[in-house]
């Protein structure tokens, strides 16, 4: 139903996982 939103819903959270990884560098 809709391949669109599935590619931006997985953009939005794949940034999100980016920003939370730039945001604690600590981790490995």
């Amino acid at each position: 139903m809709g391949f669109e939103q599935l590619a931006e819903l997985r953009d939005r959270l794949r940034a999100e996982k980016v920003q939370e990884k730039a945001d604690s560098p600590k981790q490995p």
